[in-house]
Formats: C-alpha cells, sequence, structure tokens
C-alpha cells in the first residue's frame, strides 16, 4: 500500500470536519438559548440576537465542514488518479 500518510491525512481531514459540523452545531444551539459564550471570547454578537448569531455560527460551521471535506475528497481522487495512470501506464508498457 503506497501512501500510508496521504490516506491517514484523508482520514484526518474527515474527522475534522465532522467535528467542525458537530461543534458548529452544538455552538449554535448555545447561541440559539443565550449567546453570552460569545462576549468573553471577544466574537461579535450581530445584532445583539441569539438567532442572528446561532445562524452566523452555524452558516461557518458549515461552510468550514464543506471545505475539510472537500479537502478529503481531493486526496481521493488524487489517489485515484495515480491509480488510473499507473493501469494505463502498465498497459501501453505491455504492448
Amino acid at each position: 500500500m503506497k501512501f500510508r500518510m496521504l490516506r491517514a491525512m484523508i482520514y484526518v481531514f474527515i474527522a475534522a470536519g465532522w467535528l467542525t459540523f458537530v461543534g458548529g452545531v452544538v455552538l449554535a444551539a448555545a447561541s440559539f438559548l443565550n449567546n453570552t459564550w460569545a462576549a468573553p471570547l471577544h466574537l461579535p454578537i450581530w445584532l445583539n440576537s441569539p438567532v442572528a448569531t446561532g445562524f452566523a455560527v452555524l452558516l461557518a460551521a458549515s461552510v468550514l465542514t464543506i471545505i475539510w471535506l472537500a479537502s478529503a475528497e481531493m486526496l481521493v481522487i488524487l489517489l485515484a488518479i495515480y491509480e488510473d495512470a499507473r493501469k494505463v501506464r502498465d498497459f501501453f508498457q505491455k504492448k
């Protein structure tokens, strides 16, 4: 098996994506209930509204989740391209 670290990075990216999503949902739920958690972190509280803050956190977490999971898919595609290119090379070298 080639590229063990690259395959490990795929799993790390997938885990980071799902952790980001779960963390974002938890923070969004906390924001919907009471958005005082953002004040000690010096994060902006949009319109002093828990709902607006919750949706902003949910949007940011969704975008970051998509980035993490797309990065993992990109690595999967690169490995597939490498394997396919190797098969094509082997096919044409046999003739």
